[in-house]
């Protein structure tokens, strides 16, 4: 077994690197990683995503594989693409998936130490200064984040209960009795215009063109009425959602640390997560700073 400069493991991607890496059929590529900045949150960021049209031109320096190999290797990588993780491996990480980097954006991933130490959650992000803690600390915090939310969002639920209906939900009810009486209106004057009619007061083309005009504002009436009662709809059932949510998340939060795999952790985590914001600025085991750190949650509440 031939182990890493470093003495290491070699990893899937540091291989599929090297195959791919024109330098040793005597080329020289250029451009392929190049630094590119963008405000995040108010802040300068440096990023080195991979260039998809990189410069390649022959080198100096001898080729030490020929290109019909060469070649024939991005042919199978190109063929072989890199699995998904959940196919490839078993769910390790119960935040698998979840957890954003507050300042490159990036999802956090998992780092296992074989010495005994604890999992770490870190950004790899080449020039990202988010600082990493153990995973263990952020799936706890997470948790009484999570708790201490639910009875923010429960106080606030209340309180629109005890002040009524929604104020918008009011609005557009209103706006309904109004429409309807303005079709009573409405179709009362279409109602004499055939009287007037029968009566030899309008003559037939008055009564169409005045019909006309009539039947005009009933079929907009009727659809601004039909647009409020979708919207009514669509508010109701979204509040409804809101108060159904407060179950879901007391199931996770009462359940959680019962479950056995971090596949069904992070399972019950995605019911009533989108995502979850991490920041850090210092730490490490001698700093005294090892759990603070913030965390923003983004619950799946109905829109």
């Amino acid at each position: 077994k031939i182990p890493t400069r470093k003495g290491g493991d070699w990893t899937d991607s540091t291989i599929r690197d090297i195959l791919s890496n024109p330098v040793y059929i005597g080329k020289i590529r250029w451009n392929a990683r190049p630094q590119i900045k963008r405000m995040i949150n108010g802040e300068m960021v440096k990023e080195r995503p991979r260039a998809e049209d990189p410069i390649i031109v022959d080198g100096l320096h001898p080729a030490i594989i020929d290109e019909e190999t060469f070649y024939l290797a991005q042919k199978y990588l190109a063929e072989n693409p890199s699995l998904p993780i959940p196919t490839r491996y078993k769910v390790k990480n119960p935040l698998a998936g979840l957890i954003v980097c507050g300042i490159c954006g990036r999802r956090m991933n998992r780092k296992p130490y074989k010495s005994g130490a604890h999992d770490t959650l870190l950004c790899t992000g080449p020039t990202c200064t988010n600082v990493s803690s153990p995973l263990y600390l952020v799936e706890e915090k997470l948790l009484n984040v999570l708790e201490d939310w639910l009875k923010k969002y429960k106080v606030k639920i209340m309180q629109q209960e005890a002040q009524g209906d929604n104020l918008e939900i009011d609005i557009i009810k209103q706006s309904i009795d109004n429409i309807n009486n303005e079709l009573k209106t409405l179709n009362k004057q279409l109602n004499s215009l055939y009287d007037l009619l029968e009566q030899g007061i309008y003559s037939t083309e008055v009564f169409l063109e005045r019909s006309t005009l009539l039947n005009d504002k009933i079929t907009a009436a009727k659809k601004d009425k039909k647009e409020l009662e979708n919207k009514l709809e669509q508010i109701s059932n979204r509040e409804e959602g809101k108060k159904e949510f407060i179950p879901k998340v007391e199931n996770v939060i009462n359940s959680y640390w019962s479950l056995k795999t971090p596949k069904e952790k992070n399972k019950l985590l995605k019911e009533v997560l989108e995502k979850v914001v991490y920041a850090k600025e210092e730490g490490g085991r001698w700093s005294g700073k090892v759990d603070e750190f913030e965390l923003k949650l983004y619950p799946k509440l109905p829109k």
